[in-house]
């Protein structure tokens, strides 16, 4: 095959106002999604594209890390996350044996503040939670990030902002977080490629991400900063139509004689619903939540698995309405279950589905 011209090679190549760019590191399109995540954060100072968004985490971890020559580290982090996440944490504290591991509870403020008075007082830490918790929508009260930085010697505040994305919640309007990791993956690519990214107002830290992420050759493909690029152009108006979506939802799961709880932030239900009131922008919710149904998990994947109308699949953010194939199963015999709701998706279809599953249930 003989080349015709650089477009015949932009995966490899891009043009620049300096000449050639060698598309490893950075490309053209790699600029373009850059900036775009800046404007949507306009509080970070930098921002670094990577390849998936437990890249991000990974990039963000290591780079505090190096910054500070791997010195003693406390890394705290939230009992409900995205499942790659406590083990990537895992890894860090066998290969480091600098680095000490404390789950928390999302809404247990008492125990974070008495963990960091008892045991992390003038420590170094690192504090690691989602903005709205994966599945069930916990929202974190960042008003006791100024008193647990008073008592640390250091702190990193790291929020994984992927659930919400910046259109509902930006995490860097509160002065203590330090830095948003995404999974690009979900809403801002509209769930059509693996992409992640880390915005930051450290700048010593992020050069450290940049050169950790330079140094060991890992490279954002210039096509899926592309798609992400074009995902952006709609993210708000895909936001804004799975929120009035899921509020119809919800509605429904909430008033069905067959769901015994339905858990979103939105919900006056909610223990953090008074976050969500606090935190989110203009009545705005996230269309991804649980409920709760009667069954074994076992008898309960058999349906979903099995029903025609709503899509069985892992991830979030996509076209359309998905339940997640891993439940979890409660010990008193009912079933937790998590709903995407599909941006072009319809009330009435969604609903339609969960009828044809409630009803399956009940037989």
């Amino acid at each position: 095959m003989q080349y015709k011209s650089i477009e015949d090679e932009y995966l490899v190549l891009s043009e620049s106002p300096k000449g050639f760019l060698y598309n490893r590191s950075r490309s053209t399109e790699y600029n373009i999604l850059q900036e775009q995540l800046l404007n949507r954060y306009p509080d970070a100072s930098e921002c670094i594209i990577t390849s998936s968004g437990m890249q991000s985490i990974s990039a963000t971890i290591y780079g505090i890390f190096i910054h500070h020559n791997f010195e003693p580290f406390n890394l705290v982090y939230s009992n409900e996350l995205y499942c790659d996440t406590p083990r990537l944490f895992k890894f860090f504290s066998e290969s480091y044996k600098n680095v000490k591991l404390h789950e928390v509870g999302v809404t247990e403020n008492g125990k974070i503040v008495d963990l960091f008075q008892k045991k992390l007082n003038k420590q170094n830490n690192i504090l690691f939670f989602e903005s709205c918790s994966n599945p069930n929508g916990n929202v974190f009260d960042f008003s006791i990030l100024d008193r647990i930085k008073n008592l640390s010697n250091l702190l990193y505040v790291v929020i994984d902002n992927t659930w919400l994305s910046d259109v509902i919640f930006n995490p860097l309007t509160i002065k203590c977080v330090d830095f948003v990791v995404l999974s690009t993956t979900k809403y801002y690519s509209a769930g059509m490629c693996i992409g992640g990214a880390v915005l930051g107002r450290n700048k010593p830290v992020m050069k450290s991400v940049h050169e950790w992420m330079r140094i060991n050759g890992h490279h954002v493909s210039p096509h899926n900063c592309e798609i992400t690029s074009h995902g952006l152009r709609s993210i708000d108006q895909r936001i804004l139509s799975s929120s009035d979506t899921t509020k119809s939802v919800i509605e429904f799961l909430f008033k069905h004689k067959d769901v015994h709880g339905v858990s979103h932030p939105s919900l006056n239900s909610h223990s953090t619903n008074h976050l969500a009131k606090k935190y989110f922008k203009q009545d705005i919710i996230p269309s991804t939540f649980t409920f709760k149904v009667k069954g074994s998990r076992k008898d309960v994947l058999r349906i979903l698995s099995t029903c025609k109308i709503l899509e069985h699949k892992t991830s979030f953010g996509a076209r359309m309405s998905r339940t997640d194939p891993w439940p979890v199963e409660t010990k008193d015999g009912f079933t937790i279950v998590r709903l995407s709701i599909g941006y072009e998706d319809t009330s009435e279809r969604i609903i339609e589905g969960l009828n044809e599953i409630l009803k399956r249930l009940s037989l």
